[in-house]
Order: C-alpha cells, then structure tokens, then sequence
C-alpha cells in the first residue's frame, strides 16, 4: 500500500505542478474562475425562467417578467462562450504582464 501510495504521490505530484506552471492551462482555469460569476447568474436566471411550477409560470407570465428572465438567461448562459475567450485571454494577457 505504501508503495502504490509513494508512486501515486511522486508520479500525481509532478504532473499536477507542470500542468500548475504550465501558463496556457493556468490561464484558461483563471479564465473560467472569472467567469464563474456568470455562470452562476446565468443558472439562476434559467432555473427562474423554465422553475416548473404552473402557479410559478402563471405568475412571471401575467406579471410580463418572463421575457426580462428569458433574456437576462440568454445574454448569460448563451454568450457564455465570447465572455470565457475574453477572460482566458484578459488571464493570460494579465500572466504574461501586459
């Protein structure tokens, strides 16, 4: 056990600091960091806008809120793409000092 333990640790351990100090990775894991926040606003607005509830739906469809939700979830979570490219490149911009 100690042994399959030791390599685990030396083989893992080396890999995980290359793949650490490897710019390009670390940048697209700051990347999607900053995007989280997004992410996170893009579910909600998504769980708010399709919650299947029918007094729920009858309600944000009467009171007119259920296209400001549908399009607060399209701006996020469909743009989600162009809004992570920019962060990757504003990570690895930031990395190598610009």
């Amino acid at each position: 056990m100690n042994t399959l333990t030791g390599f685990l640790d030396r083989f893992l351990v080396s890999v995980a600091n290359k793949m650490a100090n490897n710019k390009y990775l670390s940048s697209v894991s700051t990347g999607f960091a900053y995007a989280l926040p997004v992410i996170m606003v893009g579910a909600l607005f998504t769980l708010a806008s399709s919650l299947n509830l029918g007094f729920y739906q009858d309600f944000i469809t009467s009171t007119g809120i259920k296209p400001i939700v549908s399009f607060a979830s399209t701006v996020t979570t469909d743009m989600l793409s162009i809004y992570t490219v920019f962060l990757i490149a504003k990570a690895f911009g930031e990395k190598e000092g610009y």
